[in-house]
């Protein structure tokens, strides 16, 4: 055995199976691993590589940038201290699920949510308040993945399809309907143009001045009041 009360200096490699404290200004190397029972492990300066991977049982925390690494060799996913922001590169996906079936990426021209589950819905839940939809420009509701359900154009018309067919389009002075129009009452304030017949199969409640060119009447009809027939 040797006792040293003072500082011991090698040059060359310090074998130790046992020792509390070991003070080195050059590399350490454990070759069975490094035991810490208590204190914790502290690097005050430095860069501090790890060839293998690293089981932190007790927690893991990072007082600082994490650069996390995909399979091309550079940094994917990086965590930003002074943005306070977990940042993602360009294809680098956050994925939820068993079979990481829900993934949010941007892929440098475009941003998606996409979830990937056959037949599994996608849940928007505002828990009892608004949910708003915002765009720059215009808005896109496809269903059955490509076939047009609704489209908000900025600054412009509103569409309607139905089975991919535009049915309904609204104007600066109104709207055009491609097809039938059902209702059980309407009320029209303005001048009404129609290019085609109406059918009337109930009554025709007219208040003001009416211009016909042709009437066919083939029932009984009652006049309250005078019919003048130039």
């Amino acid at each position: 055995d040797a006792t040293f009360t003072g500082n011991v200096s090698v040059a060359g490699t310090l074998t130790s199976e046992d020792k509390e404290n070991i003070d080195s200004v050059g590399l350490i190397t454990a070759r069975t691993g490094v035991r810490i029972t208590s204190g914790g492990l502290i690097v005050s300066s430095g860069v501090n590589t790890f060839t293998d991977g690293i089981n932190a049982n007790g927690g893991l925390t990072v007082n600082g940038d994490l650069d996390l690494y995909g399979p091309a060799g550079v940094s994917s996913v990086t965590w930003d201290k002074s943005d306070n922001a977990l940042e993602f590169l360009d294809h680098a996906k956050a994925t939820f699920g068993t079979g990481a079936d829900l993934n949010i990426y941007h892929n440098a021209s475009a941003s998606f949510i996409d979830n990937s589950a056959s037949g599994g819905d996608l849940h928007v839940d505002a828990n009892g308040g608004d949910l708003y939809l915002k765009s720059s420009d215009d808005v896109f509701i496809l269903t059955q993945n490509s076939e047009s359900s609704a489209k908000f154009i900025g600054n412009g018309a509103v569409e309607l399809y139905f089975d991919n067919s535009k049915k309904i389009e609204t104007l600066s002075v109104g709207a055009t309907v491609t097809g039938n129009l059902g209702a059980t009452s309407v009320s029209i304030s303005g001048i009404s143009t129609f290019e085609g017949n109406v059918d009337a199969n109930g009554d025709l409640d007219v208040d003001g001045h009416t211009e016909l060119d042709y009437v066919n009447v083939s029932a009984a009809s009652t006049f309250a009041g005078f019919i003048d027939a130039n």
